[in-house]
């Protein structure tokens, strides 16, 4: 279980590490982040496959990874890949596996994956995000969008902690939940906060 956490704006070093230390439970292994002018990526890693050189975010060209989850089918994509011209880096990294399968097929590799996931990749050449989670999430990542303001976390706790978002709960939320006994795609029990589709 990893900690994702992304921002449409470059964060400060104290805001980069109070997001950290708030997602520590979630990814206590290795911490670290990538950053632009209009973009900061936020990773907290619990290593399970590939310990020594599995760290994100991971980069491939113009492509920056961040990711949560496991790609059961990893290996045999890994070596389709690597048929197609593809190098590894690393010995068993299925975010490596993601990043390359997304760059040899764009949106259409989410087809190709079995796993639980939710991940975020940012193309640094067409200046564009691109996430998803898996067919039955999992993995969550819940975002918000309003005005100036786009971020995404695999936790909702930190989507509260930024200023500009309101608390106020849902009340269609709370009426789903005590009829339905769950929350319908894509709301949450905030009004502000949403939760991604699945694939």
């Amino acid at each position: 279980m990893c900690g994702i956490f992304g921002i449409n704006k470059k964060e400060t070093q104290l805001f980069i590490n109070k997001v950290i230390n708030e997602n520590n439970h979630r990814g206590p292994d290795e911490n670290n982040y990538f950053q632009n002018d209009i973009l900061t990526l936020i990773h907290n890693r619990l290593s399970i496959l590939d310990i020594e050189h599995g760290s994100q975010p991971m980069y491939f060209e113009d492509l920056v990874i961040i990711y949560n989850g496991e790609i059961f089918n990893s290996t045999f994509l890994r070596k389709k890949l690597e048929k197609k011209g593809y190098f590894f880096s690393t010995k068993n990294s299925d975010t490596e596996v993601i990043l390359k399968l997304y760059h040899f097929k764009g949106k259409d590799m989410l087809l190709d994956l079995n796993g639980m996931f939710s991940f975020v990749i940012f193309d640094k050449k067409k200046n564009t995000l691109f996430g998803a989670v898996d067919r039955f999430s999992i993995k969550p990542l819940y975002y918000t969008n309003k005005k100036d303001l786009f971020s995404f976390s695999s936790e909702i706790k930190p989507l509260l902690n930024l200023k500009e978002i309101n608390k106020t709960l849902s009340k269609k939320s709370i009426y789903n939940y005590f009829q339905l006994q769950y929350v319908p795609f894509e709301e949450t029990i905030y009004e502000e906060i949403k939760k991604l589709k699945n694939s």
